[in-house]
């Protein structure tokens, strides 16, 4: 119980250290060292969540190895501020958003009750 209580703690500090980064990190550096060229269609990857419409994708994101895949991206993509370049950061910090709103819906529609709590 306690293991299930920490690892959802950690999963649940990723997710939202990833999903309020992406915000600041659109607006703020283009206007300070990217300038103002398109960069917030980054925020489409929002959206991510639409490709699990397809059975496929939905199945593999709802296995074990699918959601262990995804959530390890996750964890790699909060390094993104160690990345050499904004415009990189940016990239990597995309990415573990697309990754992150995934998880979210496995874990939403789930088939496990214990999972979706």
């Amino acid at each position: 119980m306690m293991r299930q209580i920490v690892t959802e703690t950690v999963l649940g500090y990723i997710f939202w250290s990833l999903f309020q980064g992406l915000g600041p990190m659109i607006w703020f550096y283009p206007l300070n060292e990217l300038e103002i060229s398109g960069y917030e269609a980054f925020c489409l990857l929002w959206l991510s969540p639409i490709i699990a419409f397809f059975g496929t994708i939905f199945n593999l994101i709802q296995s074990k190895l699918g959601l262990a895949c995804l959530r390890v991206g996750m964890l790699l993509c909060i390094g993104s501020f160690q990345a050499p370049s904004t415009l990189s950061r940016l990239e990597v910090l995309a990415v573990g958003n697309g990754l992150a709103m995934l998880v979210l819906v496995s874990t939403l529609w789930s088939k496990s009750q214990q999972q979706r709590m």
